[in-house]
């Protein structure tokens, strides 16, 4: 495993922890956009602005029946269901 991978894991462990979320997260930085939780019929959507100045809104997941919302001191992390890209990283000779 390449040094820059186990750097970026280590890093987005510390960040979860320091959450007490589970590992098995996308990150995704906005902490300089404009947000909103809201709550419609016992679902709780995330509405935040996106880079190119449009409004887009992402249903949060839940657990144990609440919003997965997890707050510290200067920020929130907001586990919601948004239209991602993922990036699948494995070793080439793992090739079938």
């Amino acid at each position: 495993m390449s040094k820059a991978l186990i750097r970026y894991l280590r890093s987005k462990k510390g960040l979860l922890d320091s959450f007490g979320c589970d590992e098995d997260y996308h990150i995704t930085v906005l902490d300089d956009r404009a947000w909103s939780v809201s709550h419609e019929e016992g679902v709780s959507f995330l509405t935040y602005l996106r880079e190119d100045g449009e409004w887009a809104r992402a249903v949060i997941v839940n657990r144990d029946k609440a919003p997965l919302i997890c707050r510290s001191e200067e920020l929130t992390m907001i586990v919601a269901i948004d239209c991602i890209k993922i990036a699948f990283i494995m070793k080439n000779n793992n090739e079938l």
